[in-house]
């Protein structure tokens, strides 16, 4: 990586974005001390979220809303 002050970078950032964006990367120092790199993006290859569907599952028998309304009434009695 080519190595470029603040200063230098703040001054000519219109240059050196054109050049990140042809592929070329670049480390920013402050006082000889590196404090950031500018380098080009590089978009995600997989893809966000479930790689497969979760198959439905088909419960026989009363829903939960019966279910509850018979617990209630088992306690209240």
């Amino acid at each position: 990586m080519i190595k470029i002050s603040m200063r230098e970078f703040t001054l000519n950032v219109a240059k050196y974005m054109e050049r990140v964006h042809k592929g070329e990367c670049f480390v920013i120092v402050k006082r000889e001390k590196p404090i950031a790199n500018i380098l080009p993006h590089t978009p995600q290859k997989s893809k966000a979220g479930w790689s497969y569907e979760i198959p439905k599952k088909i419960v026989k028998g009363p829903g939960l809303a019966e279910e509850l309304v018979e617990y209630r009434k088992k306690e209240r009695s």
